[in-house]
């Protein structure tokens, strides 16, 4: 005997239950339509900002140095490493800034972009405070950290001569051996550099002799020792005082109890 199955009658889903799966399909729909929009919108800003980046528009055009003296602004471009055309939002300026400021005469240097097509070096030289001679011709000039500015300067020069500095042969852009000299060449005070013929070491700086153009020395001891602006201020006072008379020392290594030499010979 055979069984005939009844037809199942189909449930009949509620109309707000069925609205409500609608709108879950439609809202998951857009959402899904959102983001595909903004990936593209993402990959076509990049492709848009990879373009300008590489664009004629945006490449360095100018590059400007500036307050250079003694630096030749050949060397500033050349050590600044950026080459016209170059993409200038590409343009490593903490690089280029380190490279220019490893030039001899250069103490601080910027490197900055000016948008669209213009880059600006900025540079601040060193101040030379002395200078060693070389040979007959040349002499090597010397800030006050001891920093060879100059291996090959010609020899008339308004700084004093730095003496006992080290038996090595000064090359610019490094630092002599014995830079206490070079340091009290630099703290002279105005009224005492235009008597200063040379500033003397000893080698090891503890020992610094300064020469006077009209004779006789100003013995400042070790400058570590001693307070330097006011041991060279106690000097101008006891030069002033002397006038025009010519003794074989001032000793200043105590400066507030200066001590006078003899007339020389």
């Amino acid at each position: 005997m055979t069984t005939t199955a009844e037809p199942r009658t189909p449930r009949r889903v509620d109309p707000r239950i069925a609205e409500r799966r609608t709108a879950v399909t439609r809202t998951a729909g857009r959402r899904r339509l959102r983001v595909i929009l903004v990936i593209l919108a993402l990959i076509a800003l990049a492709g848009v900002g990879w373009v300008l980046t590489r664009s004629p528009l945006l490449d360095v055009d100018q590059i400007d140095v500036q307050g250079t003296e003694r630096t030749s602004p050949a060397d500033v471009l050349g050590a600044v490493g950026i080459d016209r055309g170059d993409p200038i939002l590409y343009v490593d300026t903490g690089a280029a800034t380190a490279r220019v400021e490893a030039l001899p005469w250069v103490s601080e240097a910027s490197v900055s972009r000016r948008l669209p097509d213009r880059v600006v070096v900025r540079v601040e030289e060193r101040i030379a405070a002395g200078w060693i001679r070389i040979d007959d011709e040349t002499v090597a000039i010397v800030d006050g950290t001891g920093r060879v500015l100059e291996d090959d300067a010609p020899t008339s020069l308004y700084i004093p001569e730095l003496r006992g500095v080290g038996s090595t042969t000064p090359v610019a852009g490094e630092t002599l051996e014995d830079t206490a000299g070079a340091a009290v060449a630099a703290s002279l005070p105005e009224q005492l550099l235009a008597r200063v013929a040379a500033v003397s070491t000893d080698g090891d700086g503890t020992d610094v002799r300064i020469g006077l153009t009209a004779g006789g020395e100003v013995r400042l001891g070790d400058p570590d020792a001693v307070d330097v602006d006011d041991a060279l201020a106690a000097a101008v006072a006891v030069l002033d005082s002397l006038g025009e008379r010519v003794v074989a020392y001032v000793d200043v290594r105590v400066p507030s109890a200066p001590v006078v030499g003899p007339a020389p010979g």
